[in-house]
This record gives structure tokens, sequence and C-alpha cells, in this order.
């Protein structure tokens, strides 16, 4: 019975050596794996396109009236070599008007052309300010020579003074100015 006892230990021994072996044969083969395809998926990236990526990209500038704006995204991808288009993904950016207010806005995707200052952001379009009123919105274009920021979509907003929902709306006049556009339903809450 002892001597089955033993070569059961001894046996056992060899069994986790020969495990362990493999597991740090797979370790080191594995990572080299992970090396070797991420490298061909790069390179096969790069011969499909020629376009530059940024990540983590951040556009900063100023408007006619040098009031500061900036606009980042996750990603940003160069649209054309000629052109500073970009297409963008998870953008968000804040305006600041000349009374100190400020607009900040995000999206899931968007364009931007850096030469005309021109931003398009779509898909689930948030927009709120500093008072805490929060807009929502499918596509919105800004204009940051002229300092207009529109939208012909389907747009709701709320706050702690009342709910607003229009078929489109614009913004002038570095926000002192708001216009709803089409049929418009006003709530105002009595606090």
């Amino acid at each position: 019975m002892r001597n089955n006892y033993s070569t059961f230990i001894n046996l056992t021994k060899k069994i986790f050596w020969v495990i362990s072996a493999i597991l740090i044969y797979l370790i080191f083969n594995s990572q080299n794996l992970e090396i070797y395809s991420d490298n061909k998926n790069f390179s096969y990236n790069n011969s499909q396109s020629n376009d530059q990526v940024i990540r983590g990209a951040k556009f900063f500038s100023s408007d006619n009236k040098n009031r500061p704006f900036t606009l980042t995204a996750t990603s940003a991808q160069k649209k054309t070599k000629s052109e500073n288009m970009y297409n963008l993904i998870f953008p968000s950016g804040n305006l600041i008007n000349k009374n100190g207010g400020y607009f900040n806005i995000k999206s899931e995707k968007g364009t931007f052309d850096q030469s005309n200052e021109k931003a398009h952001l779509f898909d689930n379009v948030v927009l709120n300010d500093q008072d805490g009123y929060i807009f929502k919105t499918e596509s919105i274009f800004i204009n940051l020579n002229s300092e207009k920021v529109y939208s012909n979509e389907k747009i709701s907003g709320s706050g702690e003074r009342g709910n607003i929902s229009a078929q489109g709306f614009e913004i002038i006049d570095s926000g002192n100015e708001v216009r709803f556009l089409g049929k418009t339903k006003l709530v105002i809450l009595n606090k």
C-alpha cells in the first residue's frame, strides 16, 4: 500500500511539471501570436487606407471675436489628404459666449471641417448649458465663423423652469437668441 502511495505522489508531481511547462509555453507563445496578429491587422489596415486616424483628438480655436471653443473626440479620421475634414467618433465640445455662459455638446458621431470651422454632430446629440437645461436631438450643425448653431431635426429640452419640444431650432448671436422652428410645444412650470 505504501508503494502505491509513493507511485501516486511521484506520478502527480510529474503531471504537475508537465502541465506547468505547457502553461508557460502557452503564455509566451500566445503573446507572440497576439503581437503577430496585431501587426498583421495594422499592416492590413494601412494597406487598405492611407487616412490619418488621431486617437484622443482635440481641436482648439476661437471665433472671429476671440471667444474660445474646443472640440474633442475619441478618434478623428481625416477624410481626404487635401482638406482638413475629419470624421469624428464620440465628439464633444464647448462654446463660450460673450457673457461667460457656455454650451456643452456631445454626440456619438460627427464631422469637422477645420478650415471653415464647421461641425456636424449626429446620433444622440445632447446639448446642455450653464443653467442646467438639457436639449436632445439627432443632428446639429455648428458654424463657428457665423456663430450659428442649428438643427432641422426634432428637439426636446428640459430644465427647472419647464419643457419644450420643436421640429428644429437655431441659436444665434452667441446664445443671446434661441429660435424654435416648426410646431413647438412649451410647458412652463410654476414654482
